[in-house]
């Protein structure tokens, strides 16, 4: 479910990035995944998947996008976001957080800012979503 969850939010926000006016919706993405506002790891590839999702939930209202259907495209992403976040609550077993990851839920996703790593589109989660073509928008 987790897996379908990210592949439905990718194209829910590949759809958004398509109609964005003045960039909105990719300001607001690279806000939300920026390593001042979300839990990153060591190698800044990875980022804590629900933190993202969080704040991308408190901020999508600021896309603005044109689109009749909006408010269905946020209702939509809104819904999947929730629904992501009690999964990652749920199949995560045991977490540790010091202060500077307190905010970490146990499950980080690949998040490159820039280019992506040419391997990673063999990778079978790649393969089997649309995530890829949510970070390559």
């Amino acid at each position: 479910m987790l897996e379908q969850d990210a592949h439905i939010i990718a194209q829910l926000l590949t759809e958004a990035l398509k109609c964005q006016k003045n960039g909105t919706v990719k300001k607001v993405i690279h806000a939300c995944r920026n390593k001042h506002a979300c839990t990153y790891f060591d190698e800044l590839s990875y980022i804590d998947l629900y933190h993202f999702y969080v704040n991308l939930e408190h901020y999508m209202e600021d896309f603005d996008i044109d689109n009749k259907e909006k408010p269905l495209l946020l209702a939509w992403l809104k819904e999947f976001i929730n629904h992501a976040c009690k999964c990652i609550q749920k199949c995560v077993i045991a977490k540790t957080a010091g202060s500077n990851l307190s905010l970490a839920q146990g499950l980080s996703i690949y998040f490159l800012e820039r280019k992506i790593h040419a391997l990673y589109r063999m990778t079978q989660f790649a393969v089997s979503n649309n995530w890829i073509n949510f970070l390559i928008t």
